[in-house]
């Protein structure tokens, strides 16, 4: 049986109330509040601070979608479980922007709330015992397009940091559509980054060491699931908390991300000590990062924790360095050549800075890997320390996704 919480319903049907908080207190729970869409529901949620709200939504959606919204600005540490007869993929997808963790299908059955309570339990309990302060780096790997190199550069730092500086790494996949990480490294992961997501509550450091697959640089991987609805009911706070505890495991978590922006490139900013905002020499891709760019630091991303990675995907394609320079406003533009090796590294599984550690490529990305060991606060090589930079202000992930999503739309139009 789940751990005693302190449970809210709110659902304007009361009828429905009754009997969610009649199966709520079946299972051992205390019902503390119930209530419609409306004020009072955001008076008894401040006065009562339940650990979990149960929500029912039905037509009109964002009347509802709005509640769970606010909710989850107003309850931080608290979880909100949707129930609805209205099952679309497109209805959950609208609960887990709002901020919902669970889209429950009536009508409901006991085994199906318990499972919701003892997912929400587990996962309030391991926030609750996750140390303030954790070991390990949190290094991101993003850019606005596809065919940049990230992954590339992603499995090559991992095994660069692992190889060199005897560090323990975990490369994690982030990509949900096509993740390439275990294909690059030859390495077959039975656990994917999917499966851990939605287990991480559940799981001890034992069992989660137990879950990896270790490669020969040293570096451990986490693959993409090989279906795409494995991603499905895997939310964007599950992936944090992945990232997060796994930070307090091993030395460096590197996180590759797809070209398109989403959630998951959403969490993997949200929750990075450091940024590696992956560029190629080319005009298109020029274009997106200094998008990308600009909203980051309007965001409040410290720029000392960041640096800019021109990718040489081609040998030659007219743009520079320098010309790159002013067009991404940056002081330092971290320049790895170009290395037709790099392409067939990737083809037999193997990273470049093992199969040739001497290349010009690698002896880049092994800088890099050098730079972040050693002095990842000024990663960018500016004066500015972290603690200067302005906080980032609450809801970054949120914020970021509408900020990218604005920026495309006016680009769009």
């Amino acid at each position: 049986m789940a751990d005693f919480l302190r449970v809210m319903i709110i659902d304007d049907d009361a009828e429905m109330r009754g009997n969610v908080a009649e199966m709520l207190i079946a299972e051992g729970q205390e019902v503390v509040a119930c209530s419609d869409h409306g004020s009072a529901a955001a008076e008894l949620a401040r006065a009562e601070q339940p650990a979990l709200v149960f929500v029912g939504i039905e037509q009109p959606l964002p009347r509802h979608l709005q509640t769970i919204q606010f909710l989850c600005g107003l309850l931080v540490d608290s979880w909100v479980i949707a129930y609805s007869s209205l099952t679309e993929i497109t209805v959950f997808q609208q609960v887990v922007r709002a901020g919902g963790r669970i889209l429950l299908e009536l009508p409901l059955d006991a085994a199906t709330l318990r499972r919701a309570l003892d997912a929400a339990s587990s996962q309030l309990k391991s926030s609750s015992m996750t140390p303030p302060g954790r070991a390990g780096r949190i290094i991101s790997v993003i850019g606005q397009k596809g065919g940049i190199g990230k992954t590339a550069l992603s499995v090559n730092l991992a095994a660069a940091l692992a190889h060199d500086t005897k560090s323990a790494v975990l490369i994690v996949d982030f990509d949900t559509s096509f993740g390439d990480v275990g294909l690059a490294l030859d390495v077959e992961s039975p656990t994917t980054v999917a499966g851990a997501a939605s287990d991480i509550g559940r799981m001890d450091a034992a069992e989660f060491r137990a879950s990896i697959t270790a490669h020969e640089s040293g570096a451990f991987v986490l693959s993409a699931p090989g279906h795409v609805g494995e991603w499905l009911h895997v939310l964007p706070d599950d992936l944090e908390a992945l990232v997060t505890t796994a930070a307090t495991l091993f030395d460096y978590v590197v996180v590759d991300t797809p070209g398109a922006f989403n959630d998951a490139v959403a969490s993997a900013v949200a929750v990075a000590d450091n940024l590696l905002v992956v560029t190629s020499m080319e005009l298109t891709s020029a274009k997106n990062t200094s998008m990308l760019l600009g909203i980051l630091i309007a965001e409040g991303y410290p720029a000392a924790g960041s640096v800019v990675v021109a990718n040489h995907t081609w040998a030659d394609t007219g743009l520079r360095i320098t010309d790159l320079a002013p067009v991404l406003d940056r002081d330092s533009i971290w320049d790895v050549p170009f290395d037709a090796g790099m392409r067939m590294a990737s083809q037999v599984g193997k990273p470049l800075v093992l199969l040739d550690p001497e290349s010009l490529t690698s002896r880049s990305i092994r800088a890099l890997a050098q730079r972040l060991a050693n002095d990842p606060d000024h990663i960018e090589r500016r004066k500015l320390l972290r603690a200067e930079a302005p906080p980032r202000r609450p809801g970054f992930r949120q914020r970021l996704r509408s900020a990218l999503t604005r920026a495309n739309l006016a680009q769009a139009s």
